[in-house]
This record gives C-alpha cells, sequence and structure tokens, in this order.
C-alpha cells in the first residue's frame, strides 16, 4: 500500500475513535482553581460539541482491533513500512526505536495488542469462566476486562505521540507507564529500566485525578512554594491527597507534579522540583 493511501486510512479512523471518550484522555481530570481557602473545582462549559462516547469493557474489547490497526498505519508511516507481517514490524520497530521510556512502551503496546487483534479477529480468544478476564493465548497472556480502556487509551495516545512528535513532561511519562502496568502489571525488564533511568514513578491511573492551577499564585520563594504543596491539600488525617496535580510556576518555568511524589518525598529539594518542569 503506498502512503497517500495509508495517509488516508490513518485519517479515516482517526477520525471514527474521536467518537470515544478513550481517544481523548488516559484518566479523567478534573481541574481545580486556586483560592485562598484551598481550591475549587472547575464546571466544564456547554460547547455545542457532542459528548464523547463512553464504552464498556466488552465494547472496548471490541474496538481494540481498530485501534491497533491505527498504532499499526501510524507506526508504517513513521518507519515507511508498508506491507510487512506484524512480526516483522515489530522487530523493525522495536531496532529503530530508542531506549527512552515511551519508546520501550510504544513496542510493548504494539507487540501486545497485534497478539490481541489475531486472536480477536479469528475469534480464538475467550472469556474466564468468572466473567472477568479475556484470556489471549492459555498460560501466557490474559488480561483483566476492567483494564481494556487502559489499553486502548495507551494505545491512541502513543500512536499520536509518535505522529507529532510532542515532548512529554515527567508527569505524563508517569500517568502512561502507570497506566501500562494497570493493564500489563509485569512490564518487561527496558520497560523498568527506563522507567528508573527518566524517574517515572507509579501513581494513581485509575481514578479521577485532580489538577490544581496554581500558576496564578505567585511563589516568593522555595520555601514558599513547600509549604503550599505539603500543607494545604491534605486529608483528614494530615495525608496529601494521593491522587492530586499540582501544576505551579516556579523560577518562570512551570511544573507538574503529583500528590504521590510529595506523599514519599516530604523532604523535597530544589532539584526535586527541577524534574517535573514541562518543556
Amino acid at each position: 500500500m503506498d502512503k497517500d493511501f495509508l495517509l488516508v486510512k490513518q485519517k479515516f479512523i482517526g477520525n471514527l475513535l474521536a467518537r470515544y471518550g478513550f481517544w481523548h484522555y488516559l484518566t479523567p481530570h478534573q481541574l481545580q482553581t486556586w483560592t485562598n481557602n484551598g481550591a475549587e473545582s472547575r464546571h466544564s462549559l456547554i460547547t455545542g460539541m457532542p459528548e464523547p462516547i463512553a464504552l464498556s469493557p466488552l465494547e472496548h474489547l471490541t474496538i481494540m482491533p481498530l485501534v491497533f490497526d491505527y498504532l499499526d498505519v501510524t507506526i508504517s508511516l513513521n518507519l515507511g513500512l508498508s506491507d510487512e507481517p506484524f512480526k516483522t514490524k515489530l522487530k523493525i520497530l522495536d531496532e529503530k526505536s530508542g531506549n527512552d521510556l515511551i519508546s520501550r512502551l510504544t513496542v510493548a503496546i504494539y507487540e501486545n495488542l497485534s497478539k490481541i487483534r489475531n486472536k480477536l479477529l479469528h475469534q480464538k480468544g475467550s472469556i474466564s469462566e468468572c466473567g472477568k478476564k479475556i484470556v489471549i493465548i492459555e498460560n501466557e497472556l490474559s488480561l483483566d476486562l476492567s483494564s481494556m480502556h487502559h489499553i486502548n487509551s495507551l494505545a491512541a495516545l502513543l500512536s499520536k505521540n509518535l505522529k507529532n512528535k510532542k515532548q512529554l513532561c515527567l508527569y505524563e511519562k508517569s500517568l502512561i507507564l502507570s497506566s501500562y502496568k494497570s493493564a500489563f502489571p509485569e512490564p518487561n525488564q527496558s520497560i523498568i529500566e527506563s522507567a528508573d533511568s527518566e524517574g517515572a514513578i507509579d501513581i494513581h491511573a485509575s481514578i479521577m485525578r485532580y489538577t490544581v492551577d496554581m500558576r496564578s499564585k505567585e511563589i516568593t520563594s522555595f520555601e514558599d512554594l513547600k509549604d503550599h504543596l505539603l500543607n494545604r491539600f491534605v486529608n483528614e488525617e494530615g495525608k496529601l491527597i494521593g491522587n492530586t496535580n499540582f501544576l505551579f510556576k516556579y523560577n518562570e518555568t512551570e511544573h507538574s507534579i503529583p500528590g504521590e511524589y510529595l506523599y514519599r518525598n516530604p523532604r523535597i529539594t530544589k532539584s526535586d522540583i527541577d524534574i517535573w518542569a514541562i518543556g
């Protein structure tokens, strides 16, 4: 297939998948605005645009081959490939990708999704007796049905990242890694090593996350910043809320830092903050 056809195919599938919620985000975020008393939620405005469609686990499973097709055509365009078998593409993708975390996750998602796609299209996958798992390859690959949306969202995000070549910040990398581990709890060694090297951490990716936008707050000193981050947003037990992300400006640079990191590192330093810079 020539490049023009692949471009049409990519655009057509992308337009179809854009109807669904998983295409737009990995994990739902609620944006909260800084106030003198803490934070308050922002409510979405009515835009006149149709609400993205939410899918059940079985519907996610049904649409997964189409999600894989988008990832496959994006990789083909990126690497100048066409009609090669999936195993050949996987080998070339693995060899030409870097050792960074996002590249390693892209290879892993492509490998796993190709297996799932083949089994589903040939109707060889099976639902477990408990009805909570899909068995792809007996004694080798089975997945919780509840993780299907993570897999589709990951494939969509990694495809778009491959297409647009966006530079991801550490918070985004941590969220992607955590979403992957929600579906595949035992990542391969290359993923573990890349995550450790880049400082990506495990954060809550299966529940609503709250982003506290502190950018309107003038940060006068590092001690001022620490006070706001570690003391203002706590639960009834005095512990920092674990599924909160803090968006703030310090030293003229925007940062995005998850509450999970602050909870594990209460004695943060300036260098701890620097790694969570955006851009």
